[in-house]
């Protein structure tokens, strides 16, 4: 990547104040109270995901940078997509065609560290972060190396030989990518931004469906969909869900995830099975001391400059981003919790079966007996469960809040916001399409496919009828029944998230 455009392209995020260098030099690797465990923001002995190397005496035998460092990526691949809209109205120097806005995707999407392992990082938090760029978390990992199907000795369907399903309007692939794999369809993402971003600049902003308003940003479709949300969400399932649940923390395959042997790596003060372990709780993307956090905390809302979801544990005056800062599902989980009215506890349900799976690991020999293994299995399935519970809800969130556009339409057209709308149905999308990567997902096969029916391709915007906008409420709500049927969610739940 050496145009020269991306040399130029100095994105500034928004309220942060900050320059964000995507240039590539020299050329382009609570509520229920956070488990309410901890006090004064310390956890207690037991309760961090904290373990000492049986090898090496004063080292940590916990790793799982590499996952950290995807989620950096997939944070940051968001903020590139979220600034393209100032770029390309003025603001800086965007691509110009459709091919330059997938290349710039692609440097977070094919991240080469040899290249871009000295770019700045987008990642702000008080204080600074420990690692500046991206080398400084990991080297030598991409997301495209471990998007479901690519990575794909331990998945438990062939996600690009037939098995992927979920989309079926081929629009979103007119400009290239395609809907037969989970890569294919992230790419099709890309071109139809790529589209866009030079449509935009050749033309002007797309209008509002029905209306001559301008459509803010570049990201939102003239169909309702927002690429900024759906890309990241998809990327978080594809990337980071799929791994923890259909690798590392399951145990189908010989010499991976829960079925590795308890023996050293080489050269390495952890075993093979505890690294397959922390890297499943790497994607989870917890904090080590996640139990020491509330809720509301680890879900507190506010512009991407203004994280609030980490602590200087360690009182060094920096945020190591591997061990005090909380990523992708376990922001959720907290989410959720808040939402439930403590009717559930998914960040001490998934944090407490992480710390003691990783404890047992640790006590084992290097051959886990019978009981131990299967002992592990339950830790690994509640952590797993916990996580995938957080997510589902997050998909009834996000239905609710759809729900609410499309009667708004007609209810109180005044209040209505065409790119929340937007904004809402493709984290819902998102979301729902990655549920598939669980071997062991409640929702699968036929009711999997009743879900994607039900949700379509788009949102049913002011341009249809009164009467298809009801009958797309009623499959909503017929969704998220599907949903508390088979997750076992009360009414309450259903409607309060």
């Amino acid at each position: 990547m050496t145009t020269s455009w991306r040399l130029a392209f100095s994105l500034v995020l928004a309220g942060s104040g900050l320059a964000f260098q995507l240039g590539c030099s020299g050329g382009g690797d609570g509520g229920s109270g956070g488990g309410g465990m901890g006090a004064g923001g310390v956890a207690t002995p037991g309760d961090v995901y904290e373990f000492p190397s049986r090898f090496d005496a004063g080292r940590s035998a916990v790793s799982h940078t590499g996952q950290t460092l995807r989620h950096v990526l997939i944070e940051d691949l968001e903020r590139y997509v979220g600034a393209l809209t100032e770029a390309v109205d003025g603001g800086g120097t965007p691509p110009q065609t459709q091919a330059e806005v997938v290349a710039a995707l692609q440097f977070f999407y094919d991240f080469d560290g040899a290249t871009g392992g000295v770019e700045l990082h987008g990642v702000t938090t008080t204080p600074a972060p420990l690692q500046a760029v991206y080398d400084d978390i990991s080297s030598g990992k991409s997301l495209r190396e471990k998007m479901a199907g690519n990575d794909d000795s331990t998945d438990h369907a062939d996600w690009d030989g037939g098995a992927f399903v979920g989309w079926s309007d081929p629009d979103i692939a007119a400009h290239g990518g395609s809907l037969d794999s989970p890569e294919g369809l992230l790419l099709a993402m890309f071109n139809t931004l790529g589209r866009y971003v030079e449509q935009r600049l050749q033309a002007g902003p797309a209008m509002e469906p029905g209306t001559t308003m301008p459509i803010p940003q570049v990201y939102v479709t003239t169909t309702g969909i927002d690429l900024q949300q759906l890309i990241q969400k998809f990327l978080l399932m594809g990337v980071a869900y799929s791994q923890g649940a259909d690798d590392y923390l399951d145990d189908d395959v010989d010499g991976k995830g829960l079925s590795s042997p308890n023996t050293q790596e080489e050269g390495e003060p952890y075993t093979v099975l505890g690294h397959h372990f922390d890297e499943g709780f790497g994607y989870f993307g917890a904090a080590r001391d996640y139990l020491a956090y509330s809720d509301e905390e680890i879900a507190a809302e506010g512009g991407r400059s203004d994280w609030q979801g980490h602590h200087d544990s360690d009182g060094d005056g920096a945020i190591d981003l591997a061990r005090e800062h909380n990523w992708g599902a376990s922001v959720n989980a907290a989410k959720r919790d808040l939402g439930a009215g403590g009717s559930t506890d998914y960040t001490t349900q998934a944090m407490r079966s992480f710390i003691d799976g990783r404890a047992l690991i640790l006590a084992a020999g290097e051959s886990l007996t019978a009981d131990e293994l299967s002992t592990l299995r339950v830790h690994a399935e509640t952590a797993v469960a916990a996580w995938e519970n957080a997510i589902v809800a997050t998909v009834v969130h996000y239905i609710n809040d759809t729900i609410a556009d499309t009667e708004a339409i007609d209810a109180d057209p005044a209040a209505y916001v065409f790119v929340d709308h937007a904004k809402h149905w493709s984290e819902m999308k998102g979301f729902a399409l990655g549920l598939q990567f669980n071997p062991r997902s409640k929702i699968a096969g036929a009711d999997f496919a009743e879900l994607h029916g039900l949700m379509g391709d788009q949102p049913v915007l002011a341009t249809a009828t009164p009467m298809e906008r009801a009958a797309y409420v009623t499959s909503l709500q017929m969704a998220r029944d599907l949903i508390g049927q088979r997750y076992g969610f009360t009414a309450a739940q259903l409607e309060g998230w």
